[in-house]
């Protein structure tokens, strides 16, 4: 720390300074003790400590942040009790995060067939869970929502808000001839069909080349095809700018 000629602390280059913390990325726990190895090298006390963390928040964690006390705003060990309280969840609840478009005119889709039924399934990249929308299930088959298995954890927006998670379902996919198995969370008021996250997509080895257009599941070459638009049919890699929503999955 240096001063100057008129007393005002004049902060030094940080050595190491930690990513922003929006309260979706990264958990917690995972960005705090980023944040004070970066305070224990830079040498910050506890006024430079609540300042820079103030600085890094965005997103979820900056609404949090402003909603707190003006105390707990200013104090460290207030601000960093009240964070944790509100970004950590209950110790006996995993969370996983899901990019979701909300709407169906944003990404990538492969053509395939759920129950013998035609499907434009939305990859993403982004989703750790596979989603079945409830509506689309139930034009499937009579009585398909009766026979959901239990399904207790939670799958929360950014903002907090729950999706209504009505159950898990698992059947076949058809893609172009090739037949898989899969478990979906069936999401109610989801205007995607189908969408295939992380768990689909590494169960079943899929490679993603946007040069080739394609999306390849167990060796098998499906075309890749981008959102058109609601209402017609989706062309290669053309985009229509819809909203996304952040979720977490907690079970």
């Amino acid at each position: 720390m240096e001063s100057s000629s008129n007393s005002n602390p004049v902060v030094s280059r940080p050595a190491f300074m930690p990513e922003v913390f929006d309260g979706v990325s990264c958990t917690w726990p995972d960005w705090l003790g980023q944040f004070e190895l970066a305070s224990e090298l830079n040498g910050w006390d506890d006024n430079l400590r609540v300042k820079f963390m103030t600085l890094l928040l965005k997103g979820k964690a900056r609404e949090v942040f402003l909603g707190l006390p003006s105390e707990a705003r200013t104090v460290y060990r207030q601000l960093k009790m009240h964070l944790e309280k509100y970004l950590t969840p209950p110790a006996n609840e995993e969370v996983e995060r899901l990019n979701f478009q909300k709407s169906a005119g944003m990404g990538f889709y492969i053509h395939g067939k759920v129950l013998e039924q035609p499907a434009r399934c939305l990859i993403d990249t982004g989703a750790q869970v596979s989603l079945l929308s409830s509506t689309f299930l139930s034009d499937l088959r009579v009585n398909a929502l009766a026979e959901l298995q239990t399904y207790k954890g939670k799958v929360r927006v950014a903002n907090g808000a729950l999706l209504d998670i009505l159950g898990t379902w698992e059947g076949p996919c058809v893609f172009d001839g090739l037949r898989v198995k899969h478990v979906f969370l069936v999401c109610r008021d989801i205007n995607q069909s189908v969408l295939l996250g992380t768990d689909f997509l590494s169960k079943f080895g899929a490679i993603i080349d946007l040069k080739a257009n394609t999306c390849s599941l167990l060796g098998k070459n499906l075309p890749l095809v981008g959102a058109f638009g609601r209402g017609e049919m989706p062309h290669p890699l053309e985009w229509s700018q819809e909203e996304c929503l952040s979720i977490s999955r907690m079970r």
